[in-house]
């Protein structure tokens, strides 16, 4: 066993010489194991190693002597140990998160701590070819990408190797019997009342014996063929990502243009990138998620919005997305006011637009239909110059296809529009009309008709950059 992880070692350049690698022991036989094997090539790996425990007061007094028994096994070892006791129960029942979910994150955090202390540069875990299976077959019954399907990696962000990843447990258990090293049991792995548990338990035997006796390695050559598939994917879209999207202070611009037209496998990992840049990470962001935001990039109208975990939000803004929070788009109504001169044109920094009016005869006018950002209306019916503005107070209009009139608070809510848009959005006003709620609807009262002789045309110019300045 000591070549094969040799062999994985070399294969995924888990080790350098001179690495200083912290080893997460729990006391199980996975990470004992590990541990072994790594104390017995460390000299000829030349590397330093260091032990890291937690006890996570799940299980009384067992847990406890875990923690003994691996300052005990460390120094015997003549390896220097860290050991933190947290109380996962109550960070649980704090964060909300599952038992799985909790200790992962406490462990995660545990880790980056020790690497700080020991000044070590890898962290080496103790998951085997089984603990592949099992993740793989977990997240396929769950539902999962392309991502998912590449299961444990051999090496996470540089740093996180796992040289036992293609040793099944049963050649751990042997070598450990063999060898005659003690290990402590967790009792709940015995015990097939957890999803994972009785995957590892009961499935598993169950499709071995059936379906495939060599079901493990068999996933293990499908999660590698994913994964490389998976890297090839991953530098597309983050070249695309790179060159389509753009960071404000309150959140990440992407444009539609650029990315709409993307094959799908492609736009699905550019807008992963940008939730993971602004948030941190992806995790809670599901595919249905995804396919949501997908489909307002490509169909939602301006100021429409989809809600994410942990209160993200992705808005569409002229020309894109904009993924932000719900703070980080002010909620505080101010009001603005412009003159938009006819023919003329009008910057409004609120909004991040311009709009430029111009008139022209019936005759030379080519009818435009369903554009959000162009408004055609009778110009005779137009009194003077236009006004700019967003809403007031009991503002009405007579939204196209309606005869009578309709609270615009009572439009924007039937429209979905948030409250933070409502409050930015431009009204083009007629004396005390409202010609056309830019970017959603004009009014019934200013649309062409037979008698028309002459078009005001308004149209909607926008950038990024001053999108960007007007939110940053």
């Amino acid at each position: 066993m000591i070549q094969k992880v040799l062999n994985t070692i070399k294969n995924y350049n888990m080790i350098e010489e001179g690495d200083r690698v912290v080893v997460g022991v729990s006391g199980g036989p996975d990470s004992v194991c590990l541990l072994s094997v790594l104390d017995y090539i460390r000299k000829d790996l030349n590397i330093k190693l260091y032990i890291a425990h937690i006890e996570h007061g799940f299980r009384g007094k067992a847990s406890i002597e875990d923690a003994e028994f691996v300052k005990e096994l460390g120094h015997r070892l003549g390896i220097e140990v860290f050991i933190k006791y947290i109380d996962v129960p109550k960070f649980i029942e704090e964060s909300g998160l599952s038992p799985e979910e909790a200790a992962r994150e406490v462990r995660y955090d545990f880790y980056d701590e020790v690497l700080t202390n020991a000044d070590a540069n890898k962290v080496a875990l103790g998951h085997n070819l089984d603990d592949q299976t099992e993740t793989l077959l977990m997240r396929l019954i769950r539902g999962t990408g392309t991502k998912g399907l590449g299961g444990i990696s051999p090496v996470r962000e540089g740093k996180f190797i796992r040289p036992l990843i293609e040793i099944p447990r049963t050649e751990i258990m042997d070598f450990l019997n063999k060898n005659n090293i003690n290990y402590r049991i967790d009792k709940t792995n015995l015990e097939d009342i957890y999803h994972r548990n009785s995957i590892r338990l009961s499935l598993i035997p169950l499709l071995e014996k059936e379906y495939n006796p060599n079901l493990k390695q068999t996933l293990a050559r499908m999660a590698h063929i994913i994964r490389q598939d998976n890297l090839y994917l991953e530098e597309l879209a983050e070249k695309e990502y790179r060159k389509w999207s753009s960071k404000g202070q309150k959140g990440i611009f992407l444009s539609e243009q650029n990315i709409k037209p993307l094959p799908f496998p492609i736009k699905t990992r550019v807008l992963l990138k940008g939730i993971e840049e602004f948030k941190g990470s992806t995790r809670d962001v599901g595919l249905g998620h995804i396919l949501d935001v997908i489909s307002l990039l490509e169909d939602g109208k301006v100021g429409a919005c989809v809600m994410l975990p942990e209160k993200m939000v992705i808005e569409k803004v002229y020309e894109g997305i904009h993924i932000t929070d719900k703070g980080g788009i002010s909620e505080k109504f101010v009001p603005y006011e412009y003159t938009l001169k006819i023919p003329g044109s009008c910057f409004i920094p609120e909004a991040g637009i311009e709009l430029t009016a111009e008139v022209v005869l019936r005759d030379e006018f080519e009818e435009i239909q369903g554009n959000p950002f162009m408004g055609q209306f009778d110009f005779d019916k137009i009194n003077g110059n236009l006004k700019v503005r967003n809403k007031r107070p009991g503002d009405r209009f007579k939204p196209l296809g309606l005869k009578g009139t309709k609270k615009l608070k009572d439009f924007f809510i039937d429209e979905k529009v948030p409250i933070y848009i409502r409050n930015k959005t431009p009204l083009l006003v007629s004396g005390s009309d409202i010609v056309w709620v830019v970017g959603f609807r004009i009014s019934n009262d200013y649309k062409l008709d037979k008698n028309t002789q002459k078009i005001l045309i308004v149209k909607k110019e926008g950038k990024r950059e001053e999108f960007e300045n007007d939110q940053g």
